[in-house]
C-alpha cells in the first residue's frame, strides 16, 4: 500500500507540480499530509517503466525513466510478476498469453493499480479535479490525488461509522483507509481473519472472472454475480471498469491483463510480514492491521533483500502463487479451477484471529 509520507519527494522537485494556472500548490498539500499525520500502509516498492507505456494516453505524460512520488527504491512488485511470468524461459507464459491478447505490460499496468487506482473524484472535490479521470502519472492529477487522501485520514473515523458515506468515497480512499484494505492483504483492527479472507477471495473471483472477459464493464458493480460483492458497491456507485482503470468495452483485453495483475498484488502483499502473519508452512495465522504499526519497520519487511528472499523461499510463496494463475488462465481455466489456489494461499487456520499490528511490526522491535 502506499506510502503517503513518500510524496515529500515531491517537495524536492524543481517547480510547481500543482495545477497549473490554479494556484494550487503541490508542497502546501504536502505540508498538510504530513500536518495531519497521513500514513498509510504499503507493501513492496514498485518502479515504473516509462511512464509512457502505462495507461491509455502515453501521449498526454511526460516519458522518463521513472516517476518519484509514483516509485519506490525497488522494484519488488515487478521483479516478482517478471518472475512468475518467466518470460525468459521456454516454457514460461508469456508466449500464451500474448496469443490470447494478454500481455506482461497489462499485467504490470495491473499489478500498480492496487496501490494506485485511477480515480474520478466527486462533486465535494476542487473543481478542476471533477469531471475527468486522474491518474498519478500525469502531473497536473497529483495534488487532486494527495488532496483526497488528506481528506480521507483527516476523516479516517467515518469509514467505520458511516457506512453509507464510506460507499460514496473514491475507491482509492477505501483501499487505503477504509472497508477495500483487502486490496493489500490488510484489515482494519479487530476484523476477523474470516472476513478477510471472504472479501479476498471475493476480489479474487471478480478480477479472474474479467480476465476472462465474462463482465460487461459498463455494468453497475452492484449487479456483478459474484456471491457478497454487493455489500460493498452501492447500486448505481460504481461500474466494473471503475475497478479496471476506467478502461471501458473498447479496451476489454487490456482490462483483462489488469485483472490478473491485481490478483497477483494481492497475494504478493500477503508475503511481506507486517501485512500477514503466516505459519512456517506459510499458512495464514492473521491479517495485520497498519494503525499502530512502525513506519520504519514496515518499510523494512517490504525492502530489505533479506527478507524478500525469505517471502520467496517457503513452499507457499508469491512466485509459486504467480505461475499457477498465469498458467491456469493461459489455459483458459475457469474459476473453479482457480479458486482451490487461492484457498490454498489465504484461507486462514482461525478464522476468528482479529486483525492486529503484529508484535513484530511494533516500534523498537529490533529489525
Amino acid at each position: 500500500m502506499l506510502q503517503l509520507v513518500r510524496v515529500l519527494s515531491l517537495a524536492s522537485l524543481p517547480g510547481n507540480l500543482g495545477v497549473s494556472g490554479r494556484g494550487v500548490c503541490l508542497r502546501a498539500l504536502l505540508a498538510l499530509a504530513l500536518f495531519c499525520g497521513v500514513a498509510a500502509a504499503r507493501a513492496f516498492s514498485l518502479r515504473a517503466d516509462l511512464v509512457a507505456a502505462y495507461y491509455d494516453r502515453p501521449g498526454s505524460v511526460q516519458a522518463r525513466e521513472y516517476v518519484p512520488f509514483l516509485d519506490g527504491h525497488k522494484a519488488v512488485h515487478q521483479m516478482m510478476t517478471d518472475e512468475s511470468f518467466e518470460c525468459d524461459k521456454p516454457d514460461g507464459t508469456c508466449t500464451d498469453l500474448k496469443k490470447i491478447g494478454i500481455t506482461r505490460g497489462a499485467v504490470m499496468d495491473g499489478v500498480r493499480w492496487n496501490d494506485f487506482p485511477a480515480v474520478w473524484l466527486d462533486r465535494q472535490s476542487m473543481p478542476w479535479c471533477t469531471g475527468r479521470t486522474l491518474r498519478v502519472t500525469n502531473n497536473d492529477d497529483i495534488s487532486c490525488i494527495v488532496g483526497s487522501l488528506v481528506r480521507a485520514v483527516k476523516n479516517s473515523d467515518k469509514f467505520e461509522k458511516d457506512r453509507k458515506w464510506a460507499f460514496e468515497r473514491p475507491i482509492s480512499m477505501r483501499g487505503h483507509f477504509g472497508d477495500l484494505q483487502f486490496w493489500h492483504s490488510m484489515a482494519p483492527a479487530g476484523q476477523p481473519a474470516k472476513v478477510t479472507y471472504e472479501r479476498i477471495r471475493m476480489r479474487m473471483e471478480f478480477a479472474y472472472r474479467a480476465s476472462l472477459g465474462e463482465f460487461d464493464l459498463k455494468s453497475d458493480m452492484h449487479a456483478v454475480p459474484v456471491a457478497g460483492l454487493n455489500r460493498l458497491f452501492l447500486r448505481g456507485s460504481r461500474r466494473v471498469g471503475d475497478l479496471l482503470d476506467y478502461n471501458y468495452n473498447n479496451h476489454k483485453l487490456l482490462t483483462q491483463g489488469i485483472a490478473l495483475g491485481q490478483m497477483l498484488h494481492i497475494a504478493q502483499d500477503s508475503f511481506a510480514r507486517c501485512h500477514v502473519e503466516r505459519d512456517v508452512h506459510g499458512r495464514v495465522l492473521r491479517f495485520l492491521s497498519y494503525g499502530k504499526q512502525d513506519r520504519k519497520t514496515h518499510s523494512h519487511f517490504d525492502e530489505d533483500d533479506k527478507e524478500v528472499a525469505a517471502a520467496k523461499s517457503g513452499k507457499l510463496n508469491p512466485i509459486d502463487f504467480g505461475r499457477r494463475l498465469l498458467r491456469l488462465r493461459a489455459s483458459d481455466a475457469k474459476w473453479e479451477d482457480v479458486e482451490p489456489l487461492v484457498i490454498e494461499y489465504f484461507e486462514p487456520k482461525d478464522g476468528s484471529a482479529q486483525a492486529t499490528a503484529g508484535k513484530h511490526c511494533l516500534n523498537g522491535s529490533g529489525t
